[in-house]
């Protein structure tokens, strides 16, 4: 696909069969210089690893006993150890026993959503698509079906059977319910992860081992206030988003006003409040009008970067594109200077949806072209790999 000298590089870089932070960062920088485009060139990194593992699946397969199940009890493909109904690790030698082989119910869930959002094509075009030689129209009302149809999918689609169906399902719908993934679809995901887990806790109240699985996943799908609200207003109609922020408008107006004619409103109080370790106080005086930036300064020095993101100082109401940026660039910063590059990746994740507004503007205007979570994401992912 590349030429030799890439190829030789990915080779030696895949050898072993894991990808060191390390080795990426070598084989981006090549090839950047060689003017292969990157998003590409990560996505054929990806599936490169994937028929690895696939290979080496394969192969442990082979090595291991014919069949993986006697009855109720399945064979560990890799020691052939006799594993439990319901166990998800071997005791013998610590092999993964979740995902031995394909499972058919993820694989049906998921060619029939295939089959319906490859037939979404939008409908008839409106007045608008005479004067759109970009497609930005078409495209819009394509996404908009496509979330349409994804959403009626999975709501009605039936919940799995038994026990390993529904750790499938799990596995295969968590990434979908976070804010990385969200799409307008991601309430729809949600509903359903905790359907299966409320299954999976109603049939076997009485097994502790199978309630921890279900805690377990349970906490995987945990995502903060501000993650709720964002998921919740991606499902809301323009009507209905419209409404709200009219209503916000008046039911804020004369704080917005005061903010106008005072920024430093209330920071003397508010630092007051700091210096005595009174949190709680000082940050009932930014709710009631006080300038927030001495919290946000407080919680940036103490690297609470989640509590700090409420504080970010607004201007004329909102938190503009630049200020949000330098926030996620000096907590991504300090996490690589800390060595937490995998939890500095997982932060830009959460955070760059911020920018997912941005998305719908015009080519042209200079909020897509500088502010859109693509864009974002790779300044900020850029720091990481620096390290």
């Amino acid at each position: 696909m590349y030429n030799e000298q890439m190829e030789a590089l990915i080779s030696a870089a895949l050898a072993d069969g894991v990808l060191t932070e390390k080795e990426k960062q070598v084989l981006f920088k090549k090839a950047q210089s060689m003017g292969i485009d990157l998003d590409e060139f990560e996505m054929v990194l990806d599936a490169r690893l994937v028929e690895l593992e696939k290979a080496e699946k394969e192969k442990a397969a082979k090595a291991a006993p014919k069949s993986n199940k006697i009855g109720d009890v399945r064979k560990c493909p890799q020691c052939g150890a006799v594993i439990g109904s319901f166990q998800m690790i071997c005791p013998e030698c610590g092999f993964e026993f979740s995902g031995v082989g394909p499972n058919k119910f993820v694989e049906k869930f998921s060619a029939e959503l295939r089959n319906i959002l490859e037939k979404q094509d939008g409908g008839k075009g409106t007045f608008f698509d005479t004067f759109d030689t970009t497609g930005v129209y078409k495209e819009k009302r394509q996404n908009k079906a496509i979330v349409k149809a994804e959403t009626n999918f999975v709501k009605n689609y039936p919940l799995p059977l038994t026990k390993e169906d529904c750790i499938e399902m799990l596995n295969f719908i968590l990434p979908k319910t976070q804010l990385s993934g969200s799409n307008g679809a991601t309430q729809a995901w949600r509903s359903k992860y905790n359907a299966i887990l409320s299954k999976l806790e109603n049939e076997n109240r009485g097994n502790k081992k199978i309630l921890d699985i279900v805690e377990s996943y349970r906490q995987q799908a945990k995502i903060s206030g501000f993650g709720k609200f964002i998921i919740w207003y991606k499902g809301l109609s323009g009507m209905v988003k419209m409404i709200l922020w009219m209503v916000l408008v008046y039911a804020v107006g004369g704080i917005f006003m005061d903010s106008v004619f005072d920024e430093n409103k209330g920071m003397d109080e508010v630092k007051a409040f700091i210096e005595a370790g009174d949190i709680d106080a000082a940050k009932m005086a930014v709710k009631t009008g006080a300038n927030s930036a001495p919290l946000y300064e407080y919680y940036m020095q103490n690297k609470l970067w989640d509590d700090a993101e409420e504080f970010i100082p607004r201007s004329y109401g909102e938190v503009s594109n630049e200020v949000y940026f330098e926030y996620c660039k000096k907590a991504v910063t300090e996490m690589c200077h800390e060595g937490k590059l995998k939890e500095a990746k997982k932060f830009i994740k959460r955070k760059i949806v911020f920018y997912e507004s941005n998305n719908g503007f015009e080519p042209d205007d200079v909020r897509y072209r500088d502010w859109n979570t693509t864009i974002v994401e790779k300044k900020l992912n850029a720091i990481v790999d620096n390290y």
